[in-house]
């Protein structure tokens, strides 16, 4: 599917009229790509892990021992100079995916320890508006790190997949790098993936930061921004308990 997509990209110029605008990517494309695509079941039975491995992992959290630690380290890299600490910093402090932080998202100033986001993928039958997150270091930290990653390595010209296969493994590799010694592994995993940083964040986020008297798991749905439709016809949403079950290794 992914080659063949590339193969439309490549092979047929965009023109005004044939082409159809890509919300997730937020690009003009051929309209062909409208179609040849997974319906999101697909996309979430491919993606998602296992049930056995997922039960598995919710019977055996991982503790983060020191999540201080873990902050002040994300601290420290989001005022690096190198790129790939940078993206280490934000997934750390924001929890958004690596594709996010380096094409889709955008991050605007809202409190002094939150920030509005945009741009979220995984959403293929949804558009989420932008909303808040909290930020585990301060947001002017955030934003600047963030407007300085952009202005240091540029993926206007890459599509998201391509994104991915360029930079996950230099991320992956740095994660590691930096984070062995406070962040353990999950089940099934001998190494850790920006996806555990998603869940060190929402983790660390509760504990920091959860309401009284709201559940963690409705708190960690809103900040990861999990929802799903409940009418196509109204686009009308709900939070999406089961995509955050996979983000509860902490």
């Amino acid at each position: 599917m992914t080659d063949t997509r590339n193969e439309i990209k490549k092979a047929i110029p965009v023109t005004p009229e044939n082409r159809w605008y890509d919300e997730k990517n937020r690009e003009w494309v051929p309209i062909a790509l409208k179609y040849m695509a997974y319906s999101e079941e697909a996309y979430i039975e491919m993606n998602a892990p296992s049930e056995e491995v997922l039960q598995q992992r919710l019977q055996q959290q991982q503790e983060l021992a020191d999540p201080d630690a873990i902050v002040r380290i994300a601290d420290g890299l989001l005022q690096a100079k190198r790129w790939e600490d940078l993206v280490v910093g934000l997934a750390l402090v924001t929890g958004r995916r690596l594709t996010e932080i380096l094409k889709t998202g955008s991050v605007h100033p809202k409190t002094l320890y939150s920030v509005t986001f945009d741009g979220q993928l995984k959403r293929r039958d949804i558009r989420l508006a932008p909303y808040e997150i909290p930020t585990l270091v301060h947001a002017e930290l955030v934003l600047d790190a963030w407007r300085r990653l952009r202005a240091d390595v540029d993926c206007t010209a890459l599509d998201s997949s391509q994104v991915a296969e360029k930079y996950s493994r230099i991320v992956t590799q740095n994660v590691n790098r930096h984070m062995t010694k406070l962040i353990p592994t999950t089940i099934g995993r001998d190494e850790l993936h920006t996806h555990q940083l998603r869940a060190v964040y929402a983790a660390i986020a509760v504990y920091y930061y959860l309401p009284e008297k709201v559940a963690e798991i409705t708190y960690m749905a809103t900040i990861d921004g999990h929802y799903r439709l409940l009418e196509a016809s109204n686009q009308q949403q709900t939070l999406n308990f089961a995509s955050t079950a996979h983000y509860l290794d902490y």
